[in-house]
């Protein structure tokens, strides 16, 4: 095998990208940039230069139909990870992988080499859900304790040997478990009340501020990306403002935080 350059990576990772595009437009799927990608798409025009993934958002309720023709319409050397499908994939979100690539990633410290997915992307689903929701309560406490058992460094535990016992003893039950609450909680949109609506990424990094006014979508705002064009959205100053403050500022460079460490060709 043969390791990627961070050049490498993104040319990779933006492959991806477009069919998930083309697959999302020849569905009638409406989908976004978010994060990282919505703020680089603004501020650099394609990928912040040190970013090395990529995350996009689609609505709740289309969420298994994108999954089903993902699935049908990707070329051969792509493909949908999920929790139930792929042991590599810890997350409740799906991503589509490159299988030519193999990414050796930290945060999956319990799984074997040979079971790590590919450079990929991330896929949302973006619910309809209230900032004082009981769910979004319950679906954050969950996460927080999801990541402290099953996504930290081994090298940073203390009794990490113990602990690695233990949890590969209970693994395939409780993993699962927590995944699969999450993907419900996720998944399943409330009732909009009050004729206010909003929507947002539950399982994304900064919990209640991607809970955002629907209306902040908009629909199929394409925005310059690498060489292309992707849908982001359309209030995308208000976005990047609930998420970042000072967006258009670059952060510290201790703080430009590297996903993929080693990615390789297979």
């Amino acid at each position: 095998m043969r390791r990627l350059s961070i050049t490498e990576i993104h040319e990779i990772i933006l492959g991806i990208a477009k069919e998930f595009d083309k697959v999302c437009t020849n569905n009638d799927i409406p989908y976004f940039m978010l994060g990282g990608t919505m703020l680089g798409a603004i501020r650099h025009k394609g990928f912040i230069p040190w970013d090395d993934d990529m995350d996009f958002g689609v609505p709740a309720e289309k969420y298994e139909s994108l999954l089903k023709a993902l699935k049908d319409e990707l070329p051969q050397k792509y493909g949908v990870c999920t929790f139930k499908t792929h042991e590599g994939c810890g997350t409740a979100y799906a991503k589509i992988e490159d299988r030519r690539t193999l990414v050796n990633d930290p945060r999956m410290w319990r799984v074997p080499n040979d079971k790590q997915i590919g450079l990929n992307i991330d896929i949302f689903p973006l619910s309809i859900c209230d900032k004082n929701s009981p769910k979004l309560a319950k679906i954050l406490s969950i996460k927080k304790r999801y990541a402290r058992i099953y996504t930290g460094n081994a090298n940073r535990v203390r009794w990490k040997n113990t602990l690695k016992s233990l949890l590969q003893a209970l693994d395939i039950h409780n993993r699962e478990w927590y995944l699969s609450i999450l993907y419900e909680l996720a998944t399943t949109s409330e009732n909009r009340s009050s004729g206010k609506s909003f929507r947002g990424n539950l399982l994304g990094r900064w919990g209640e501020r991607e809970i955002v006014p629907e209306l902040w979508y908009g629909m199929n705002v394409r925005y310059e990306f690498e060489d292309t064009r992707f849908c982001g959205i359309e209030k995308y100053d208000d976005y990047l403002h609930s998420l970042y403050g000072d967006y258009m500022k670059l952060p510290p460079v201790d703080e430009r935080t590297v996903h993929v460490e080693n990615a390789y060709i297979k």
